[in-house]
């Protein structure tokens, strides 16, 4: 069906092209991306498990980082927020403790120690 389709173009667009990585990424570029509209790219993001765009965005972007810190030698955590399309620190470190569950600085800590 459409919505099928249109994850597969979202996943496409967003994960294997790296959009996450674009600082001012919104949904209207996806959407453009993808040629959709908002309410089809919204709910093909739904149907992949994600409350929303932002929230799909923010695990893409934690989740690189959380893969990066597992490397032995890895750049500062600062650095990786950067390379993740994150502008701000701040915003960087509340995505991340919400979605891993404790901040990237005890994360490091906890993989490090394994």
């Amino acid at each position: 069906g459409h919505i099928s389709e249109l994850q597969r173009k979202v996943r496409q667009v967003v994960e294997e092209e790296e959009l996450w990585r674009e600082p001012d990424l919104l949904l209207n570029d996806l959407v453009r991306a993808v040629g959709s509209n908002r309410t089809y790219v919204t709910q093909a993001i739904q149907e992949l498990g994600y409350g929303g765009f932002k929230e799909y965005i923010n695990n893409l972007r934690v989740n690189y980082i959380r893969q990066k810190l597992q490397e032995p030698e890895h750049e500062r955590i600062q650095d990786l927020f950067f390379e993740a399309g994150y502008r701000s620190r701040g915003a960087a470190w509340r995505n991340f403790t919400a979605i891993a569950g404790c901040p990237p600085t005890i994360f490091e800590e906890q993989v490090q120690n394994k």
